[in-house]
């Protein structure tokens, strides 16, 4: 337990950049090689190097361009990432010409199940001006030190400014109970077809606190 206290309190979270976009991506493909989305949507064959292809494609192009992208950094690694983007802000005339192809070559034989995913997912988020969650992970060497719950912070803090919800989907039922623990409910849960994992879409209404317990 005091090893545990000592290491949140070296943790820096700040906001991240360009530079920092590698080291993010590979934190996050760390933490999502098995996460069932993730299995279901993006080719087995050399599967977390595609699963960083495409964590780094969407950090670059939602989370630095229509939103932010923060990271926890201990003993000055990065060790969790989390990325969302304002609804309001998304232009698709500045999403790069070649974002779809990149795509599709990196979710390989798995590119059609992840569009009929999409399509059974996308309506059941709530309309209306939002923030939404794309990614929120930390490397499996440091996770359950709070770390996660300290780099939402600043979503919290942007969701109460700007009074906006925050979105998120997860396919993770231990993830749902975190996410319970830090104010969001489940608006509705969806299972993929032909053995697809389910899908909770989930809301943090304005209003619920910017400082939540840790988690």
């Amino acid at each position: 337990m005091n090893v545990r206290r000592a290491v949140v309190r070296r943790a820096v979270v700040r906001r991240a950049g360009e530079a920092d976009l590698d080291a993010a991506a590979s934190v996050l493909a760390d933490a999502f090689d098995d996460y069932p989305w993730t299995r279901w949507t993006v080719d087995a064959d050399d599967h977390r190097n595609r699963v960083e292809g495409l964590q780094r494609l969407a950090l670059e192009t939602f989370g630095l361009s229509f939103g932010e992208v923060w990271v926890a950094e201990v003993d000055d690694r990065i060790a969790t990432v989390a990325a969302w983007n304002d609804s309001r802000a998304i232009d698709p005339a500045r999403i790069p010409s070649t974002f779809a192809s990149t795509v599709r070559s990196l979710e390989g034989d798995r590119h059609e199940a992840s569009l009929a995913a999409s399509r059974l997912i996308d309506p059941l988020r709530p309309a209306g001006p939002q923030l939404f969650l794309g990614v929120v992970g930390t490397d499996r060497s440091m996770q359950g030190r709070g770390l996660a719950t300290r780099t939402l912070e600043p979503l919290f803090v942007a969701s109460d400014a700007k009074r906006l919800p925050i979105v998120l989907e997860t396919s993770s039922e231990a993830n749902v109970a975190f996410y319970e623990r830090l104010g969001f409910v489940t608006l509705a849960l969806a299972t993929l077809p032909n053995g697809g994992p389910d899908v909770w879409v989930m809301e943090r209404p304005v209003g619920t606190g910017s400082s939540p317990a840790p988690g």
